[in-house]
């Protein structure tokens, strides 16, 4: 797919693509804006549906999943995104937040 330039905003002269690696907080936030327009429009809703399930691929045969780490502040009784890395698939992950696919959402989906 040929992706087009963003030409708008803090992030002009950028690719969607470029920008979810780069900002994708701004990106989730645009598109539920409706910031994109036309074909802008277009790819962003099939970058929105690709960012919210990326398959872990196996490594060294391996399932792979990714873990999401949260905080959580017993203060204020709120959680708080931490990080997300890749965990091999194994016995004693059910306390574990991990999911088969990588959500780009997920960190904006902790802020406040």
């Amino acid at each position: 797919m040929q992706w087009t330039t963003v030409n708008f905003g803090k992030h002009m002269g950028l690719t969607l693509p470029q920008i979810i690696f780069k900002d994708a907080d701004w990106f989730f936030y645009a598109y539920e804006k409706g910031f994109f327009k036309g074909e802008h429009a277009r790819q962003a809703h099939k970058l929105y549906r690709r960012a919210r399930s990326i398959k872990v691929p196996p490594r060294n045969g391996q399932t792979m999943l990714v873990e999401y780490v949260i905080h959580h502040d017993f203060r204020t009784g709120t959680d708080k995104f931490g990080t997300m890395r890749l965990i091999a698939d194994g016995p004693g992950l059910e306390r574990l937040n991990v999911s088969s696919v990588i959500d780009f959402y997920i960190p904006r989906s902790y802020a406040s």
